[in-house]
């Protein structure tokens, strides 16, 4: 029989800021500094990618090529 894993991970729904390639902040309750966050959905065909802001134990930082851009995000 298969053994049952947790993982540590969050999902998060999140807009994008109203400005275009400007750092937003997310934030997220693993109680840690996230790994790695991976997209699962998104409204629009853009591109997310991590801001220059270091992550913490409560905050992510984003930005996107498009403003206002909802996506669904994995955070490990």
């Amino acid at each position: 029989m298969p053994k049952p894993y947790s993982f540590d991970a969050e999902i998060i729904d999140v807009t994008a800021g109203s400005t275009a390639d400007t750092e937003f902040s997310v934030t997220h309750t693993l109680a840690r500094v996230p790994l790695e966050s991976f997209v699962v959905w998104r409204s629009q065909n853009a591109v997310i990618y991590r801001g220059t802001t270091a992550w913490t134990t409560t905050l992510i930082y984003l930005r996107t090529n498009i403003p206002s851009t909802t996506f669904r995000i994995w955070l490990t």
